[in-house]
């Protein structure tokens, strides 16, 4: 078993997060099959949680890891199967990180949780910091901006005092935000932390690994769109258009995320913010309601672009690899 785990990690890892996922799609399915025999109603899992997040302090939470957690404790077991699910690609990482290398290896992993692993990098990665930070900051008071404009004072009011926290504190509101989404803090540690190096390990194109590992970070949210699918009825037409953007949008910010992983010296906390302030962006002060369409798919995608057209395929990754000092510390196949 560790033989196979170290000649083949990725594979390994990508089945069993794979695997996980779709386990608690299963869990999720058989209960809501208890729940329309039992009720005589379908079981509504999305509109449940959205109501249940709602009631957490008096409304004035998005749902998170802190509000999904008070919905399952509060009104439905069910609800820790999020969890489950997104976090997925992290168990992934350390069965397999455990498996094939043992406590030397999830060493390797967690350092990867370092601001910068090494302090060569230290300068580069408190200006990714920055721009990162700055760059999500500005478009939130821009989101902020534009609801004020359309629904009011209220609606900045609620969209700002996130926690019981005055408006004024709404920096630490927003740092927050950052670290609490159940995406990116419960997921970046599996496929930037462990997937995206052990996949540049093979010294393939940095680019065509960020697309790879895109196309298959989608793909490993597919189950969740299994039960839609089976109940039916589906228009497959909308469904097409919202995979198809929904596919764009994670290419694009794989490619993001690699350039930053290498900047900061292999740190996985880039895409941690990066995922979780995207989606703290579109729950929190999201402004689709009223422009009536995702804006963020053409953000990221003009982000990828950009980057591709000033670093090239590698994604930074020449410089990234002679401030190491030849190859990356914290590879996987070290012995």
């Amino acid at each position: 078993m560790r033989s196979f785990v170290q000649k083949h990690p990725f594979t390994c890892y990508y089945v069993l997060a794979f695997t996980i996922a779709s386990l608690v799609i299963v869990w999720q399915a058989a209960y809501a099959a208890s729940w329309l025999a039992t009720h005589r109603a379908p079981f509504d899992f999305t509109g449940d949680l959205m109501k249940g997040t709602a009631a957490f302090h008096h409304g004035t939470v998005y749902a998170n890891l802190i509000s999904i957690g008070w919905v399952a404790i509060h009104r439905n077991p069910i609800y820790f199967g999020v969890f489950v699910f997104g976090g997925a690609p992290t168990i992934s990482a350390l069965v397999i990180t455990t498996i094939g290398w043992g406590f030397s290896g999830l060493k390797r992993l967690f350092l990867r949780l370092k601001l910068w692993p090494s302090r060569a990098f230290r300068r580069d990665a408190l200006i990714a910091y920055a721009v990162i930070a700055g760059f999500f900051f500005g478009y939130s008071l821009l989101n902020i901006a534009i609801i004020w404009k359309y629904q009011g004072l209220a609606a900045v009011l609620g969209c700002t005092g996130v926690w019981g926290l005055p408006w004024y504190l709404f920096p630490l509101t927003f740092l927050i935000g950052g670290f609490v989404d159940e995406g990116g803090t419960q997921e970046e540690l599996g496929w930037r932390g462990f997937a995206l190096p052990s996949l540049l390990e093979r010294n393939a194109s940095p680019l065509v690994v960020a697309l790879g590992l895109g196309f298959l970070w989608w793909f490993w949210h597919f189950p969740r769109e299994v039960p839609g699918i089976v109940m039916g009825p589906m228009n497959w037409g909308l469904f097409a258009y919202g995979q198809s953007m929904f596919l764009l949008l994670v290419l694009s910010m794989s490619v993001v995320m690699t350039f930053f992983f290498h900047r900061t010296g292999g740190s996985v906390i880039p895409a941690i913010l990066l995922h979780g302030w995207g989606n703290f962006l579109s729950k929190d002060v999201g402004t689709y309601m009223i422009l009536k369409f995702d804006e963020r798919i053409y953000i990221w995608l003009a982000a990828a672009i950009l980057l591709i057209v000033l670093f090239g395929p590698s994604l930074g990754r020449q410089r990234y690899l002679t401030l190491c000092g030849g190859p990356d510390p914290l590879r996987l196949t070290e012995e």
